[in-house]
């Protein structure tokens, strides 16, 4: 008699941890202290231009720079399309990465073959 008492204890102990209402529920509390404006850190557009990249565009526009100065300034092909965009007259009528692709393509400047933004490029045409 005692065997079946134990068990149907141990069956309902079992079933009511089971069904117990599962974990506790979070609150405001349990979230990390929010950070001081010293520790903040500034959000990006992730397809803004670098401020290096800008200015190889906007010195190109004016005719005052090689446009493959960009290749190197820019960090990736987003910011290199943006800031073909912040600056028509660089390109004229040619897409960005139409021509980001020729000039990969075709230089020999291991500075533009070997930079970053050539080695996307390669891995997008792959």
């Amino acid at each position: 008699m005692r065997r079946p008492r134990l068990l149907t204890t141990l069956v309902a102990a079992t079933l009511l941890a089971a069904c117990s209402g599962g974990p506790e529920g979070t609150d405001e509390s349990d979230a990390p202290p929010p950070r001081g404006d010293d520790s903040a850190v500034e959000e990006q557009d992730p397809t803004a231009a670098g401020e290096a990249c800008a200015e190889a565009f906007a010195q190109a526009a004016a005719g005052d720079g090689e446009l493959e100065a960009a290749i190197g300034a820019c960090e990736d092909i987003a910011s290199f399309t943006s800031a073909a965009a912040e600056h028509p007259d660089a390109l004229g009528d040619v897409e960005p990465q139409v021509w980001l692709a020729d000039a990969c393509t075709e230089a020999t400047d291991p500075a533009v073959t070997e930079s970053a933004l050539c080695a996307e490029v390669a891995g997008e045409q792959s």
